[in-house]
C-alpha cells in the first residue's frame, strides 16, 4: 500500500485544480427557524436530499452553500417538529435569505442522523437501532466526558472507563474497545489498548452523539464489532458566540464509621471544580472556527483518585469555492491522576489495595501523566452536484508516563508512548434521488512503546498497519421501502509475522407503511483484531498478567428486526416508541481470563458466545415540548457456549428513565433513573488476589437537577444557573470488580452565552 500517500496527493491536486476551476456556478441560502411562540430553533436539521444539509445554530440561522440555480426544494425537521418543505427560485450566484416557523407534533419523525450509512438520512427511516444524544441535553446535564452522557442511553451499560452495548463488552480495564468512536466521522481510538479516551472530547462543542447499536464493520471496520459512537462536532456561528461554564461540587462522606477509620480523607466533603471556556464565529463567507478550553480538578472520593484535567481543541473551516471545503480539527489534553485500580476489600473499599506474591507487591493504585494529541483534517471536493469526494486524514498520539511518590516522573524506559495515524479517500455518488452510492479505501498504521508490552519474544516496539476496501449502497425502491447493502475487505498485519483479514457485509431493510411506522430488518458480520495490549501485555505491577501472541481476531453476524412508530395520543401528548430484537452470535471472542499453569491472567480467545434480547424505548412530548419522559428497557440473553455459562459481568435487566418538567417561574426539572440487575455470572478469579473482587449488586441509582434561564442585554446574552445531586439516593455499588461508584454528590454551575 505504499502506493496511497501519492495516489492521495494526487487526488487533492487535481481536487484544488477543480477548486480553482469549478464545473457549474451556484448560490448561497440563508436564513432563520422559528418555534411558533418566535423564538429562534438551534439544531434543526435544514436539507436539500440525502447528502447536503446543516443544522441551525444556537441563534436558529442556518446557511446552504453550493446551492444550484433554479427552482429548489428546502426542507426543515427537528424532533417534537412538524417536518416543513419550502420551495424558492434561486437566482445564479447571489445570497437568499428566508424565514420559516416549525409547529410542534410528534416526538420523532423528521431528525437527520449520518453514522447509520455514512450519509444523511431520516431518522424513521435508518434500518438499524440508533440512539442520538442532543447538544442540549449535554449542557442540562453539565457533562465534561463522553462516558457522563452515555450511562443515560438505553442498551448501553458502562463499567466506569468501558463502555458494553447490548452486552458486546465484559470488562478488560479498558483494553480492547468493540465499540468504535468517531469524531466526525473519523475513527479516533488508543493506538496501545485499543481504547476510547473517554475525558479527551471537547463536550462543549458536540453538535449531537450518535450510537449505532450492533455490528459496524461493514462501514467502519474491525473496532466496530459492538457498536459506532459518532461524535458530530458544532458547526460555526454565524454572528461571533462565546460560551463561559463554571461549576463546583463535592463528594459526600460515607456514613460508615468502619470506612472512614481507614482512610482520614473520609471525613470531609471532596470537593470539585472546573471551567468551559468556548468561542465560534464564521469570518467573512470563506472562513470559520471554534476553540474550547476545559479545566477540571477533581479531589475524588477515593484515597487514590485525585485527577487534574485541561484540553484545548479547535475546529478551523475553509471554503475554497462552491465545490470544495476544508476542514481541521485537533487538540490536546493533558491530566495527572491518580489511577485507583482496586480496593483492599468490602470492609476496606476507600483505600487501594496490595497484593503479595511472595517477595513482590503488586499495588491497587497508580500516579501518571498523560498527554494525548489528535488532528483530523477532512477535504470535500464536488465534481457536480452529484458526486463528490472527500479525504480524511487522522493522527492520534498517547504518552503516559508513570510518576512516583514525591510527584517525580519515572525513568524513560518506564512510559509508554502510542501513535496511529492514516488516511481514508470516499467517493459519493447519487446518481438518482432514490439511489447513493459509497465507495472508498482505507490506510492506518499503529507504534506502542512500552515496558508493558515486552511479550515472550523480548521486543518492545509494536506496531500494526491496517488497510481496507470498502463500498455502501442505498436504493429506495419505492416512496416506502429502503434497501441498503455493503461490503468491507479489511486485513490486518500484525509485527510483520501475521495478517489477519476479513470480508465483512451487510444488509439492511426499511419498510414504512406511512409517516408513524417503520418497521425494519439488519443483517451484518463484525470483525476486530486485537490490540497491542491485548496481545502482548506482560507485567505484574498491578496484576499478574501474560501475552498472548497466539491470540486471533474476533467474528461476530447480527440479527436484528425492529419497528418504529409515532402517535399523537392526545392533544398534548406524542409518543415515539421503538423496538428491537437482536441476536448477535461471537466466534473467538477475547476476554481476560486466569489461566492456573501461568498463574496469570491472559487474554484469550472464547471459542463460541451468544448475545440475544430484545430493547424497548417509549419517548413522550407533552404540551409542545415543555415536558419530555423517556423509557427504555434492554433484556439480554447472554452464554458462553463454550463453557454452557452465562458471559461475565453483563446485567440480564437494564432500565433508564428520564423526565425534563417546565416549572412556574421558568424553572426547569430533570430527573434520571437507571436501573442494573446484579450480573448473574462474575470472574471470581479475581478474588484470588484482590479481596472481595467477586462482589455485586444490582444498581439503582437516581440524578436531579434544577435550573432557571435568564435573558441578558435585551436578550443579546443569557445566563444559565443549574444545581445538580447525583447518586441522590446515596446508593453504594459497584461498576466493575473491587470499584465503589460515585457516591452522592452534589454541584452548581453557572453558564453565559453572549
Amino acid at each position: 500500500m505504499r502506493w496511497m500517500l501519492p495516489f492521495i496527493i494526487f487526488l487533492v491536486t487535481a481536487s484544488l485544480a477543480f477548486a480553482e476551476n469549478p464545473i457549474d456556478e451556484s448560490s448561497t441560502v440563508s436564513g432563520i427557524v422559528l418555534s411558533s411562540e418566535g423564538f429562534p430553533l438551534p439544531g434543526v436539521h435544514v436539507y436539500l436530499d440525502r447528502e447536503r444539509g446543516t443544522a441551525t445554530n444556537a441563534d436558529g440561522w442556518f446557511r446552504l452553500q453550493n446551492v444550484s440555480s433554479g427552482q429548489i426544494t428546502i426542507n426543515f425537521s427537528m424532533v417534537g417538529y412538524e417536518r416543513l418543505s419550502k420551495t424558492i427560485n434561486v437566482r445564479l450566484e447571489t445570497v437568499h435569505e428566508i424565514s420559516v416557523t416549525l409547529e410542534p407534533i410528534t416526538y420523532s419523525s423528521g431528525e437527520i442522523l449520518v453514522t447509520a450509512g455514512r450519509r444523511a438520512q431520516v431518522a424513521g427511516r435508518v434500518p438499524v437501532s440508533l440512539a442520538t444524544v442532543s447538544a442540549q441535553e449535554i449542557e442540562r446535564r453539565n457533562i465534561i466526558s463522553l462516558d457522563q452522557s452515555l450511562r443515560y442511553v438505553a442498551g448501553v451499560q458502562m463499567a466506569e472507563n468501558q463502555v458494553n452495548i447490548r452486552g458486546s463488552t465484559g470488562f478488560s480495564y479498558g483494553v480492547g474497545s468493540r465499540v468504535l468512536l468517531l469524531i466526525d466521522g473519523v475513527p479516533v481510538v488508543g493506538p496501545d489498548q485499543n481504547d476510547i479516551k473517554f475525558d479527551a472530547l471537547p463536550m462543549a462543542q458536540v453538535e449531537r452523539i450518535e450510537i449505532v447499536k450492533g455490528p459496524g464493520s461493514a462501514l467502519y471496520g474491525g473496532g466496530a464489532l459492538g457498536g459506532v459512537i459518532n461524535l458530530i462536532t458544532k458547526d460555526f456561528a454565524e454572528t461571533p458566540t462565546t460560551t463561559v461554564r463554571g461549576f463546583v461540587g463535592a463528594y459526600e462522606p460515607p456514613p460508615y464509621e468502619m470506612w472512614k477509620r481507614t482512610w482520614a480523607g473520609a471525613d470531609n466533603f471532596r470537593p470539585y471544580q472546573g471551567l468551559v471556556v468556548s468561542h465560534s464565529q464564521k469570518v467573512g463567507d470563506k472562513f470559520g472556527f471554534w476553540i474550547h478550553g476545559m479545566y477540571k480538578d477533581d479531589l475524588g472520593y477515593l484515597e487514590n483518585s485525585a485527577t487534574e484535567n485541561a484540553q484545548v481543541f479547535a475546529k478551523l473551516g475553509f471554503r475554497f469555492s462552491d465545490k470544495s471545503d476544508l476542514s481541521i480539527f485537533g487538540g490536546f489534553r493533558i491530566s495527572q491522576n491518580r489511577q485507583f485500580l482496586y480496593w483492599n476489600g468490602l470492609n476496606d473499599p476507600l483505600r487501594a489495595g496490595r497484593i503479595d506474591f511472595g517477595g513482590s507487591v503488586a499495588r491497587g493504585g497508580n500516579y501518571v501523566q498523560s498527554e494525548h494529541y489528535s488532528l483530523l483534517p477532512q477535504y470535500r471536493h464536488f465534481i457536480t452536484d452529484d458526486l463528490f469526494f472527500t479525504i480524511r486524514g487522522r493522527a492520534y498520539s498517547i504518552a503516559v508516563r508513570p510518576i512516583d511518590s514525591q510527584g517525580n516522573l519515572r525513568p524513560r524506559d518506564q512510559h509508554t508512548v502510542g501513535f496511529r495515524y492514516g488516511s481514508e479517500f470516499q467517493t459519493t455518488w447519487v446518481p438518482t434521488s432514490q439511489t447513493s452510492v459509497i465507495a472508498g479505501i482505507s490506510y492506518d498504521d499503529i507504534f506502542a512503546n512500552s515496558e508493558f508490552f515486552i511479550g515472550q519474544d523480548s521486543t518492545m516496539l509494536r506496531n500494526q498497519p491496517e488497510y481496507a476496501v470498502f463500498m455502501h449502497v442505498d436504493h429506495d425502491l419505492s416512496r416506502k421501502i429502503t434497501v441498503s447493502g455493503g461490503l468491507r475487505y479489511d486485513a490486518y498485519q500484525i509485527d510483520d509475522q501475521d495478517v489477519a483479514s476479513r470480508v465483512s457485509p451487510k444488509i439492511n431493510l426499511a419498510y414504512s407503511f406511512n409517516e408513524a411506522l417503520t418497521v425494519r430488518a439488519a443483517y451484518g458480520l463484525g470483525f476486530r483484531v486485537p490490540g497491542v495490549a491485548e496481545r502482548f501485555v506482560n507485567n505484574r505491577d498491578f496484576l499478574p498478567l501474560e501475552s498472548n501472541l497466539d491470540l486471533r481476531p474476533e467474528t461476530s453476524v447480527g440479527y436484528e428486526i425492529g419497528s418504529n412508530y409515532a402517535v399523537r395520543l392526545s392533544q398534548n401528548v406524542s409518543l415515539d416508541t421503538d423496538i428491537a430484537l437482536f441476536w448477535n452470535e461471537y466466534n473467538n471472542l477475547v476476554e481476560p481470563r486466569f489461566v492456573p499453569s501461568l498463574a496469570a491472567f491472559q487474554f484469550i480467545n472464547l471459542t463460541e458466545a451468544r448475545i440475544r434480547g430484545v430493547e424497548t424505548t417509549l419517548r413522550f412530548l407533552i404540551d409542545g415540548g415543555r415536558h419530555r419522559i423517556n423509557l427504555g428497557y434492554t433484556f439480554l440473553d447472554h452464554r458462553d457456549l463454550t463453557e454452557d455459562a452465562p458471559l461475565v459481568f453483563r446485567s440480564n435487566h437494564q432500565f433508564v428513565s428520564g423526565a425534563e418538567l417546565s416549572l412556574p417561574f421558568g424553572f426547569q426539572f430533570g430527573i434520571d433513573y437507571r436501573f442494573f440487575s446484579k450480573p448473574e455470572r462474575v470472574d471470581s478469579d479475581f478474588s484470588r488476589f484482590v479481596v472481595d473482587a467477586d462482589q455485586f449488586v444490582a444498581v439503582h441509582v437516581v440524578d436531579a437537577r434544577i435550573s432557571r434561564n435568564f435573558s441578558l442585554a435585551s436578550g443579546k446574552a443569557d445566563l444559565l444557573f443549574t444545581a445538580y445531586v447525583n447518586n441522590a439516593l446515596q446508593y453504594y455499588y459497584t461498576e466493575r470488580p473491587a470499584y465503589l461508584a460515585e457516591p452522592r454528590n452534589f454541584a452548581f454551575s453557572a453558564q453565559i452565552r453572549f
